[in-house]
């Protein structure tokens, strides 16, 4: 008798979990692919002249575009090097 309550126990809490991981991975999935989704059309959005913010907070204009590399202006005469996956907006 107790072994059987342990069992349907066991396999009560093994159901409970695997349900709570597979809603956890269903919504994960979705946010990932929605968010891949946003910089694949940033990516393409991504031109020379656009306002864009990099991901540490800087605003700038883009200059020059590398397939890794972009050239931002963040002043008059002030460009930096960042990595085109360092922009995280195109305004």
């Amino acid at each position: 008798m107790t072994a059987e309550i342990i069992l349907v126990s066991s396999l009560t809490f093994i159901v409970f979990v695997a349900v709570i991981l597979g809603v956890y991975y269903f919504f994960s999935r979705k946010n990932m692919k929605r968010q891949q989704q946003y910089f694949e059309k940033l990516h393409g959005d991504l031109q020379v002249g656009k306002r864009v913010i990099c991901a540490n907070g800087l605003y700038g204009t883009v200059k020059k575009i590398d397939e890794e590399k972009t050239e931002v202006e963040i002043a008059k005469g002030v460009i930096i090097t960042v990595s085109r996956y360092a922009i995280s907006e195109v305004l």
